[in-house]
């Protein structure tokens, strides 16, 4: 009888790995995905959602088809939120070396404009934008099925995690699996990328509800609240104040979120239904 080697009971553990593996494929999500039903969601979620297969090395991967709406959109809010403040300060220095006054004075007060006017009240996570960044960058999420805490990952099991009136999660779908560990704590999802301008990130943001059912906040200084262009990304990232306090606060914070988009606060929404939960929030830092 011959014994297996090292080598082939290495090769038999990444066999049995990758056969665990599944790839979320964000871009084949439908364009009215944020407008249907739980239900429907999660329908669609599990349409997108295979096995992964091994990828060939030395090939690139296939980016997915992109409309030219979706494409113009993703491209326009990046020269919105980054070629905005470089913008501003290319007119200022070319002002000053033009010793132009009234070109000084006109970009200081379209700043000051862009710096300080109303934000729009709806939620842009549940909009076209989050899917045309999704397609932007062929966002896909790799699972692995064999990690016993990302067994109800990107399903809807994450939803009886969201229904809990803790603010860890103690659903079975995650207290199985810190049990099954034999670490009996209290888990919560984070997402921590990196990157100064990172719209993974903000990908992240608009879908983390049906990843891990919770919705996430992110850590900034508050003074990208105030910058030209940049500010736009709030919409997206939810940013609160780095400060300890504002930290503290947000991790205690339990908030409403509309499923469709909606206002958290309005009793009166057409969209108000049982997509509404009380769902608790996380903080990316």
């Amino acid at each position: 009888m011959t014994m297996p080697t090292s080598r082939d009971q290495q090769q038999h553990q990444q066999q049995k790995h990758e056969a665990s593996v599944e790839v979320v494929r964000l871009w084949q999500l439908p364009d009215d995905f944020f407008a249907l039903s739980t239900e429907r969601q999660w329908s669609a979620m599990t349409a997108i959602t295979s096995k992964a297969e091994p990828h060939p090395r030395g090939r690139r991967r296939t980016p997915c088809s992109i409309s030219f709406g979706d494409d113009a959109l993703a491209v326009s809010f990046f020269l919105i939120t980054l070629g905005t403040p470089l913008g501003i300060a290319a007119l200022i220095v070319l002002s000053i070396v033009l010793s132009s006054y009234r070109m000084l004075v006109a970009t200081i007060i379209v700043s000051i404009i862009l710096a300080l006017h109303p934000m729009p009240t709806r939620d842009w996570r549940r909009t076209r934008l989050s899917l045309a960044l999704i397609r932007y960058f062929s966002m896909e999420v790799l699972v692995d099925r064999s990690n016993p805490l990302l067994d109800g990952f990107a399903t809807s099991a994450v939803d009886d995690a969201a229904a809990t009136t803790s603010f860890v999660s103690s659903s079975a779908a995650f207290s199985s699996a810190s049990t099954t560990n034999g670490i009996d704590l209290p888990l919560v999802c984070l997402a921590c990328p990196h990157g100064v301008f990172n719209y993974g990130a903000m990908i992240w943001c608009a879908m983390s509800r049906w990843f891990v059912g919770w919705e996430q906040n992110s850590a900034a200084a508050s003074v990208v609240k105030y910058v030209p262009g940049l500010r736009y990304m709030d919409q997206l990232i939810w940013a609160e104040d780095a400060g300890r306090a504002s930290i503290q606060r947000v991790l205690r914070k339990r908030c409403t979120v509309d499923n469709n988009g909606g206002d958290d606060d309005d009793d009166d929404d057409d969209n108000d239904d049982d997509d509404d939960v009380n769902r608790p929030t996380y903080l990316l830092v």
